[in-house]
């Protein structure tokens, strides 16, 4: 699944606003920085 997707159900947010946070560095996938349209795996921790 998209980080952007993801972000967008679970915080009720439009996928424009999830890349935006993306983007302003507010989220983290394994302690890294992703790139948008990265995709997540289950196991990954996505820390926003």
């Amino acid at each position: 699944m998209r980080i952007n997707k993801f972000l967008a159900y679970n915080l009720n947010i439009s996928r424009r606003e999830a890349d935006q946070y993306i983007i302003r560095g507010l989220v983290r996938v394994d302690s890294k920085n992703p790139l948008l349209g990265q995709s997540i795996q289950p196991l990954q921790k996505l820390k926003y």
